[in-house]
């Protein structure tokens, strides 16, 4: 393996790697050493982030079971309505055919099996709302318990 050429500190002299004084100015040469990699460069800063000190604020909570119950009460309620109301119109319908009257029978009839469906189709209208209010209870009690853990 070849000496390493160093140069003097003071006249800038070519001298070989092992030599411990200039050829040309005589003076001392400094201990060689391994060139230093370069720094790195500064990482940048890191973001901060702030955090409020204010609690999270969440919807208010819902009482679900009870609305939810509440609205499939009044859902059966105007379901039966209309069912009550469809039967006697199906019966109104009979007696007016019985009568003669069959036009006004076979109208009588529809309206009454338009009430009755009416009614099946509100009832699972207000099942399906009360369905999805008992899920947005459970979401925002499951909210508050995640905020209070949170904090």
């Amino acid at each position: 393996m070849p000496a390493k050429t160093r140069y003097c500190g003071h006249c800038g002299a070519r001298v070989q790697a092992n030599d411990t004084h200039c050829m040309d100015c005589g003076r001392e040469l400094l201990p060689s050493t391994p060139p230093q990699a370069e720094a790195a460069p500064p990482s940048p800063p890191q973001p901060t982030i702030e955090m409020s000190q204010e609690p999270l604020s969440l919807p208010p909570s819902v009482e679900s079971e009870a609305s939810a119950d509440s609205l499939v009460s009044w859902g059966r309620a105007i379901s039966i309505l209309y069912a009550i109301s469809g039967i006697v119109t199906m019966v109104l319908a009979f007696s007016f055919g019985s009568s003669g009257q069959g036009e006004l029978a076979i109208g009588i009839a529809g309206a009454g099996i338009g009430q009755i469906i009416a009614g099946a189709w509100l009832q699972s209208l207000h099942n399906a709302a009360a369905v999805n209010l008992r899920m947005l209870g459970r979401q925002t009690e499951a909210l508050e318990a995640l905020a209070r853990r949170t904090q």
